[in-house]
């Protein structure tokens, strides 16, 4: 006999492996699944014993012995309906007998991941449809950056705007250790380590120092004593002046031309001036 229902899925649950039916045998465990995927959406199994063996990959006479297994009343199966049996036999082949609960619970799982796909899918169509909200916003935000850039840029052309020119970050610095190398007496500073530039960016924060940096570099060029010529053969480097908040003091308040053009200073007085040790 054939049937022209259309091909169904059959899905086994994990809790099959908690049924009775897993106590049986290896063939009438193949018997059971084989009825499973066979049925029809009515839970009838249509064939015949040999053709269910074959289909089964048991023998006949062992397909035999599972019917008769799967007919027979199970005291122990969680399904009290028809003391257990789980098929009967009915024209042209066999009914499963718990097939409508089964399809039941099949058909609930199949809703769920159903509605689950479709939550899925929405969610990726919002994901897209932020991805190219977001996009033309900045593809706005560009036109409009832009926009402003190229107006700015006719008006500098135009001459309507001018750019004023920013003082570049330790400037200040710069600018002393250039007056500094001007002097060709003077120590050479050939580059300002990080200790040397926080020193110097506190003494600019003392208002002495700020207001008369470039007297006291001059002042310190002018100074025989503090240019080597001394019985020490000693020199002010860069380091010395801006050490503390004293030293640079010191050259402030000596007269000018320390080459003694204007008095004669001998050098003990100049060790007490400067504070310098013998």
């Amino acid at each position: 006999m054939v049937r022209n229902d259309d091909m169904s899925y059959v899905k086994l649950f994990s809790d099959i492996l908690d049924s009775t039916i897993w106590q049986e045998s290896k063939e009438t465990r193949l018997v059971w699944i084989t009825m499973l995927a066979k049925a029809g959406a009515d839970g009838i199994v249509l064939s015949s014993i040999p053709g269910l063996a074959k289909d089964a990959g048991v023998s006949v006479d062992e397909c035999i012995e599972s019917l008769k297994v799967l007919m027979s009343p199970d005291p122990f199966s969680r399904t009290k309906d028809k003391e257990g049996r789980r098929i009967e036999e009915v024209e042209g082949g066999w009914l499963i007998i718990n097939h409508a609960k089964y399809r039941a619970r099949q058909d609930s799982r199949a809703e769920y991941y159903r509605k689950y796909r479709a939550t899925v899918a929405q969610q990726r169509r919002n994901n897209a449809q932020q991805r190219a909200t977001q996009a033309e916003a900045e593809a706005e935000a560009d036109t409009k950056t832009k926009a402003k850039t190229d107006r700015k840029s006719q008006r500098l052309f135009s001459g309507e705007l001018t750019v004023k020119p920013t003082e570049q970050p330790f400037s200040v610095t710069d600018k002393f250790i250039e007056h500094w190398n001007s002097f060709d007496n003077l120590p050479r500073v050939r580059a300002l380590s990080k200790g040397r530039r926080a020193k110097l960016l506190s003494r600019m924060k003392e208002k002495s120092f700020r207001e008369n940096w470039k007297e006291i570099v001059r002042k310190l060029s002018e100074s025989a004593f503090h240019t080597g010529q001394n019985d020490r053969g000693w020199r002010a480097s860069i380091d010395w002046i801006i050490k503390n908040d004293e030293n640079y003091l010191k050259i402030l308040e000596l007269p000018c031309l320390m080459d003694g053009a204007t008095r004669e200073i001998d050098e003990d007085e100049l060790d007490l001036i400067l504070g310098v040790k013998k």
